[in-house]
């Protein structure tokens, strides 16, 4: 090839990967939002590609005309026909949509859902460019390498200038190469991670000073336990198995052995032996966080990610098939984030994954895996520890702890061991010391006790029963006893009546809160085990000052920050009351501050300290039925925790400010969703205004940020006319399979919402009532029935979001149902006649993988509709009493009533009373047929009357 044709030719490749990079872009946002950014631009992509490769193709056969072209030039020629053929072939297929494009909102949901359903054929075609792509790539770099070659041997001091600019473009493509690898290989170690995953290891405590300094000792004639060192030195087989009691301390020893440079060089020792790399990683389970926090699932995908974080050349052996087809957008973070979300790793996914990346790191890797908390593992223990044996090997070394539980005394039964509570009484006595016998007050009562205070110590070790955590609180009631002016007598008799066993001592702590505090510390424990159970997050000692005030507070307190000294004020206050109601079962610590969104230190002080319970077994013992047996006649309702919670985030948004603090504010209005839909639908109703209220706040200061600075200090990108696609896009992301540190990820998006998509699909104007209807809010929209602003035609456009396979953790189906049903028979009350049958136009092309969940759709429009017509085309009268029955035996009492409802409304508007809805023969009802009749001639399982039998079913069959 000459040379001036290959510079040219190698510009045109490059330009097509380009194109190529642009349309993958387009068919990914399809993808996510069923519907492209643009199909006329999706068109010019796919023209634009097409031409590009015509150019190539005209350059190649014009030279082939001249001289007989090289192998490498027919194979770029054979590439280029190949292009054009697929890129005019998928052209004919968008035009079929361009030609026809839909006029009004349903229209254009229907559309997207057929376009959904057809999109193989989009990915189909995205396969093949990207697959054409490569193949260009690789010939016009051989074909340049040839080149360069010829004209060297006959040219090389003329053709100098040229060599170099074809080995700069052959750089650029390789350039382009790497950067879409680096690329695929961040996006999916993203995929993999997910949020909190490292949360439970880093709030872990350190050790005390010199304790557990032991466990890098031989073990001695006294203590019969196994040498820890050399089996990090040596090759095993089985895993290193550290057992103990609840509150021994096992997940602290494990913290202090992961971060100790001894294990570090005895590993790394290990590994050296057979010239190998060492990789360490750890998993800490915990059982009071997230689902992926206490499930296999969790515990491989984090080894995979900290693994492949530092080997990355292992992913594209690791996840071949992933590596492939992964779309290259490179510029779209949000929308990055989105589809993660979307495409969540299945179970097959990770444990092949695991398979081969032991496979392919076998010749140059060693693994070192320490695994915490495994009593803490929310599912099948012996599967664990089976899973856990099964990974060892001698390059793969394990360390796991966890309470001496069944399955894991068996499953690692013969393991290298030790028993925690047998070897930590020098470490009891060394926090002793430091903490007790070494505070003034008690050195100068030792001084003329001195037998007395070493009984305390001696009976402190004692009663703990290897237990450290027993040690810590009692320690601190004597300390406090010391404080308050106590003897050495009265601290001896103080200890003597303290119950051995973590329990027991919490059982009694609670007792001697005083009696004016008792209802201040329930309500504080139910408010934070609420707020745990649908949030998941840290809990802020702000927002439990807010918490306590009498919610109506909140919808009166204006909107605007407060001053420094103020918040100071009320978060050392309430750190004060947590302290002293509590007992010590509750801490107050330190969190990380949110400094990156913040120029006030005012917000740092906001979010500078958080409430936590002391230990899991505090957790535990406050949910316990002889716990709250107990205090029963203290219980604050649980459904007004939600309303305090509501109210308190509410409160907090409304202090935080404007453009400084964006981040912030939204996170709490997101907080509030979640706590709405964890609420029971009984306390719903008395949410409602708090909604409203957090909308006019969230208007305000949007309409203060457009008169401040139009460009800079919008609450939500893109143009929309209303905050709530933004807070759909974050519900999302803090959905249960989130992934990540959610600040993290929301700092790097800029917050370019995808939700304000629906906005431009269906060309209607969001508000409250629209994010109401994509989140399932179905007493809110009753309530807010009768304003201007409820438009049933409208808001069903985005109850059928909900519905789309494309978010990641659907709305639960309940309360889907209600909103569907509900907004359906409004529309039959109020539409006109276009309207109903466009919407019934979208229930005939909805599907679901989901049987469950396609029978509740099918059902609700079939009640909600008054055109039959079209479904008694689709569904046979089999097919119809086939979903009435499933519907009836459904588990959930509100889909048998639904059932129920559909059977009358088959009855009285599809078939009437002249035919039977039982076996559809006309000329007599159900209640007369012969069918369905008994002996006596009385019907069996009257579905009229709504009271539904189950159908027994033979033994062994279901």
């Amino acid at each position: 090839m000459e040379a001036l044709v290959a510079v040219s030719l190698s510009g045109n490749v490059v330009q097509f990967v380009q194109l190529a990079v642009k349309l993958m872009s387009e068919a990914k946002s399809m993808n996510e939002t069923g519907w492209p950014r643009s199909l006329t631009s999706l068109k010019g992509l796919v023209d634009s590609l097409s031409k590009q490769t015509e150019m190539i193709h005209t350059q190649l056969t014009a030279k082939a005309s001249v001289v007989p072209l090289a192998e490498e030039d027919q194979y770029l020629i054979t590439v280029a026909t190949e292009c054009q053929k697929t890129g005019a072939d998928f052209l004919k297929y968008l035009d079929t949509f361009i030609h026809d494009q839909p006029t009004n909102g349903f229209q254009k949901v229907g559309k997207t859902i057929k376009l959904h359903f057809s999109k193989h054929r989009v990915d189909s075609f995205v396969a093949e460019i990207d697959r054409m792509q490569s193949a260009l790539m690789l010939a016009a770099i051989l074909a340049l390498r040839t080149s360069t070659h010829t004209t060297n041997q006959g040219q090389n001091e003329p053709l100098t200038d040229l060599d170099d600019q074809k080995q700069q473009r052959i750089e650029e493509m390789e350039g382009v190469r790497k950067l879409q690898a680096q690329h695929r290989e961040n996006r999916i170690l993203s995929w993999l991670t997910f949020r909190q995953m490292s949360y439970r290891y880093e709030e872990v405590s350190l050790a005390y000073q010199q304790t557990y300094s032991w466990i890098f000792e031989e073990p001695t004639v006294d203590h019969n336990w196994d040498s820890f060192t050399a089996h990090l030195i040596r090759d095993v087989s089985r895993p290193y198995f550290i057992n103990g009691k609840a509150g021994s301390g096992k997940s602290t020893l494990m913290k202090y052995i992961l971060d100790h440079s001894i294990t570090k060089d005895l590993l790394q020792r290990w590994a050296s032996t057979d010239n190998m790399k060492l990789v360490t990683t750890c998993y800490f389970f915990w059982n009071l966080g997230t689902p992926l926090q206490k499930t296999a699932a969790g515990l491989v995908r984090s080894l995979l990610w900290n693994i492949l974080r530092e080997y990355p050349e292992l992913i594209p052996a690791v996840f071949p098939d992933l590596y492939q087809n992964w779309e290259n957008n490179m510029n779209d973070h949000m929308n990055e984030h989105m589809n993660e979300h979307m495409n969540e790793p299945t179970s097959n996914d990770i444990k092949r994954a695991w398979k081969l990346l032991l496979e392919k790191s076998e010749d140059f890797l060693k693994i070192a895996i320490f695994i915490d908390g495994i009593d803490e593992f929310d599912e099948d223990h012996s599967d664990l520890t089976d899973f856990i044996t099964s990974m060892c090997s001698p390059r793969v070394k394990l360390i796991v702890s966890s309470r001496p539980i069944n399955a894991s005394m068996h499953g690692f039964s013969g393991c290298p061991s030790l028993r925690l509570q047998d070897l930590t009484r020098r470490d009891m006595e060394a926090y002793i010391q430091g903490n007790l016998a070494s505070h003034p007050i008690m050195l100068s009562l030792a001084a003329t006790h001195s037998e007395v205070s070493r009984k305390i110590i001696r009976d402190i070790k004692e009663k703990a029963e290897g237990v450290f955590l027993w040690v810590r609180l009692v320690v601190k009631l004597l300390l406090d006893g010391l404080r308050g002016g106590d003897s050495i007598e009265e601290l001896e008799s103080k200890l003597c009546s303290l119950p051995r066993g973590l329990k027991e001592l919490y059982r009694r702590m609670i007792s001697q809160i005083p009696p004016e505090y008792r209802n201040q510390a329930v309500e504080i424990l139910q408010i934070l085990e609420t707020w745990r159970g649908s949030v998941e997050l840290v809990f802020r000692v702000l927002l439990l000052h807010f918490a306590l005030r009498p919610p109506q507070e909140s919808l009166d307190q204006p909107i605007g920050p407060l001053k420094d000294d103020a918040v100071m004020f009320y978060s050392q206050q309430t750190a004060a009351r947590v302290q002293s109601r509590c007992c010590g079962l509750l801490e107050v610590t330190h969190a990380e501050v949110f400094e990156m969104y913040t120029t006030t230190r005012t917000l740092a002080s906001i979010v500078e300290l958080k409430v936590d319970y002391l230990h899991r077994t505090v957790a535990e013992f406050l949910k316990s039925e002889h716990f709250k047996s107990e205090m029963e006649g203290f219980v604050d309702p649980t459904q007004a925790c939600y309303e305090r919670l509501v109210a308190a985030c509410l409160s907090f948004m409304k202090i935080s400010g404007t453009l400084p603090t964006r981040i912030i504010i939204m996170m709490h209005a997101t907080f509030m969703i979640r706590l709405y839909t964890k609420a029971p639908p009984k306390v719903r109703g008395r949410l409602g205004k708090y909604i409203t209220a957090m909308d006019n706040c969230l208007t305000a200061y949007d309409k203060h940020s457009k008169i401040h600075d139009r460009q800079q200090l919008r609450m939500y990108p893109d143009g929309g006319e209303h905050w709530s696609p933004c807070i759909l896009n974050l519900h999302t992301m803090f959905q249960l399979l989130g992934r990540g540190s959610v600040c993290g990820h929301i700092a790097g998006s800029n917050l370019d919402c995808t939700p304000a998509a629906d906005q431009k699909r269906y060309k209607r104007k969001t508000n409250i009532l629209t994010l109401a209807s994509s989140l399932g809010f179905t007493q809110y929209l009753q309530e807010q029935s009768s304003t201007s602003d409820f438009n049933p035609v409208s808001l069903l456009s985005f109850a059928l979001y909900s519905w789309g396979e494309r978010i990641s953790e659907p709305i639960c189906l309940e309360d889907r149902r209600d909103t569907l049903l509900f907004l359906l028979l409004k529309v039959s009350e109020d539409g006109n006649e276009a309207d109903r049958a466009n919407v019934h136009g979208f229930g005939e092309v909805y599907t679901s993988r989901d049987q469950r969940e396609l029978d509740v759709f099918r059902a609700c429009c079939i009640i909600g509709t008054v055109s039959f017509q079209s479904w008694t085309d689709r569904l046979t009268a089999v097919e119809l009493r086939d979903l009435i029955s499933r519907l009836q035996r459904d588990e959930d009492p509100e889909n048998q009533q639904l059932g129920s409802r559909l059977s009358i409304c088959v009855d009285e508007r599809i078939h009437g009373n002249e035919c039977c809805s039982y076996c559809r023969i006309s000329g007599h009802t159900r209640k007369m047929c012969p069918q369905r009749s008994g002996p006596n001639g009385r019907e069996e399982n009257p579905v009229r009357t709504g009271r539904v039998r189950k159908r027994k079913g033979r033994k062994g069959k279901r």
